[in-house]
């Protein structure tokens, strides 16, 4: 098999559209599943290739989660509202419809190229006042 190493052929990950992001009293008391899909990057030769998720707003930037080895990312509801709401985190204001971004990077170890997906818009909502 030849190995390709011209990283100009290399392919980034495509990140799958997201309907929106709402997170009300119902989808974080019942906790709720959200999951993050994206199409493979491509390095030219068959290896483990490992994902970042990164959320994006418009004065933050959080990665959601490092060293995913698959395709899809599932977080649930109470995880993710403190991922978005969390001062610590993305900051969003609770209560207020927000757009941000979600892209996914790519690499195959840390001396190699790293592979980001263009960012795709998520409308997102999380209800006021639910945080334990």
């Amino acid at each position: 098999d030849e190995v390709r190493t011209d990283s100009s052929k290399y392919v980034a990950p495509v990140v799958e559209p997201v309907q929106e992001i709402r997170i009300d009293k119902a989808a974080y008391d019942a906790n709720k599943n959200v999951t993050f899909t994206w199409k493979a990057a491509d390095f030219g030769a068959s290896t483990s290739v490992l994902y970042t998720i990164v959320l994006k707003s418009s004065s933050k930037e959080q990665v959601l989660s490092a060293d995913v080895t698959g395709t899809s990312f599932t977080i649930d509801s109470k995880t993710l509202y403190d991922r978005l709401t969390g001062s610590e985190y993305l900051g969003l204001q609770a209560g207020t419809e927000t757009t941000i971004s979600v892209y996914v990077s790519a690499t195959v170890g840390l001396d190699f190229d790293v592979l980001k997906s263009e960012p795709v818009s998520v409308k997102c909502y999380c209800e006021d006042g639910l945080k334990n």
